[in-house]
């Protein structure tokens, strides 16, 4: 191509670069020393520049600040909120703590006995633990057999069973001494006359634990059989006394501390009753506290347990046989230390009940509708109740089956 053909076509249609005028695609330069021609790319500016945002677009941003706006809001109402809670507990604290301290010191400054009996505890003592025996015809193998862990089908035939059951469980529930000056624990197991005899099957295992003669009586005396099943285990030093299947209410504690506790008759001063309520007297605890050997507490169970060996083959009446027996218990009693035993009272007629209406009751050998019709059935009291615990005025009363109302 000759230099007039290029001169035409820079005068013709194609226009010849400047550098007043540089094109929107791209710059030639000439370089004259060289005899090149470089060509520089130039971005090409955005057709569409940053728009303004829509209408949606601005609701979007506004609920955002909205929400930052509430969160922050929140915040700062937790913030003193909390705050202020903090206070207000820390004030009740401190007025709490000024009215305790200033209240404890008035009452030790004018009544330092109910501090101390506050914080003083309780003397401990060892449990009691009381037996009592079902009548002869109740046999809880045969009666109540288990058919699935210790559920039994209950029907007419084993009713008399059921009923023991119930009555025994009330007078575990009762047999305690809640209110008492010591802490201690008191149970009731019970036996059964088949129990009884499968642990001591012969005459040599039952001389051996109950005394000599003790298997020949069983055997020949079945009316005594209780008497004896009872005397045998608390002779023995298996329980420390016996709450009596014939008892058919308890209605407060039947313990007196370390006592031993005995019923004695109003009408008959000299005996002891037999089939009641009877504990064994402890040791003290300071005793206890030197850990010397000390001899049994009480000669009572042992001397009644040989006493009965011994005279029941000659009365063959039971019912002078349980005199005799009550006027020995009374004798082996009187003979100890009166300290260690503590004496309910049992009023037997309704002359002798309406005596002692002013008095606590301890327990009731009356079924129902006895007591109302004036049969000669006996309450037992403990008119030094208030006394023994402390009670400067008598206890609530609480409902009798005569009327309706008895001290506890």
């Amino acid at each position: 191509m000759s230099s007039d053909s290029i001169q035409k076509r820079t005068n013709g249609s194609v226009d010849a670069p400047s550098e007043a005028a540089p094109t929107a695609g791209a710059a030639v330069t000439t370089s004259q020393g060289q005899g090149q021609q470089q060509v520089r790319q130039r971005k090409v500016p955005l057709k569409n520049p940053t728009r303004p945002p829509t209408q949606q677009q601005r609701m979007l941003l506004q609920m955002k600040a909205q929400q930052d706006l509430e969160k922050e809001q929140s915040k700062i109402v937790r913030s003193n909120a909390g705050g202020a809670f903090s206070n207000q507990l820390s004030k009740l604290v401190r007025t709490m703590f000024l009215v305790v301290i200033a209240g404890g010191g008035l009452l030790y400054f004018y009544r330092p006995s109910l501090v101390t009996k506050l914080f003083r505890r309780k003397p401990e003592l060892p449990p009691r633990s009381l037996v009592s025996v079902y009548p002869g015809h109740i046999d809880m193998r045969r009666d109540l057999p288990r058919f699935f862990h210790e559920y039994s089908l209950a029907k007419p035939e084993n009713l008399p069973a059921r009923e023991a059951i119930r009555h025994i469980e009330a007078l575990r529930r009762t047999a305690t001494n809640a209110g008492s000056k010591y802490s201690q624990k008191i149970m009731l197991w019970p036996w059964e006359h088949e129990q009884f005899r499968r642990q001591l099957p012969n005459a040599e295992r039952m001389d051996e634990y109950c005394g000599k003669g003790a298997d020949a009586l069983y055997l020949r005396r079945p009316e005594l059989r209780q008497s004896i099943i009872l005397w045998c285990l608390i002779g023995t030093g298996h329980d420390h006394g016996f709450l009596h299947y014939d008892v058919q209410k308890v209605y407060g504690s039947i313990a007196r501390g370390i006592k031993g506790v005995a019923v004695q008759y109003d009408g008959y001063p000299n005996r002891i009753m037999t089939n009641s309520i009877l504990l064994l007297p402890f040791h003290t605890p300071d005793a206890l506290k030197k850990g010397k050997t000390l001899p049994p507490s009480t000669q009572v169970p042992m001397r009644t347990l040989s006493w009965l060996r011994q005279n029941a083959p000659l009365i063959a009446e039971f019912d002078e046989l349980v005199v005799a027996m009550e006027e020995f218990l009374y004798w082996a009693i009187s003979k100890e230390d009166e300290n260690s035993w503590y004496l309910f009272y049992a009023a037997c007629t309704e002359q002798e009940r309406q005596g002692r209406r002013g008095d606590p009751r301890v327990a009731s050998m009356c079924t129902e509708g006895e007591e109302e019709q004036g049969a000669d059935c006996c309450v037992i009291y403990d008119p030094n109740l208030h006394s023994f615990f402390g009670r400067a005025k008598r206890s609530k009363r609480v409902p009798s089956n005569q009327d309706g109302k008895v001290n506890e």
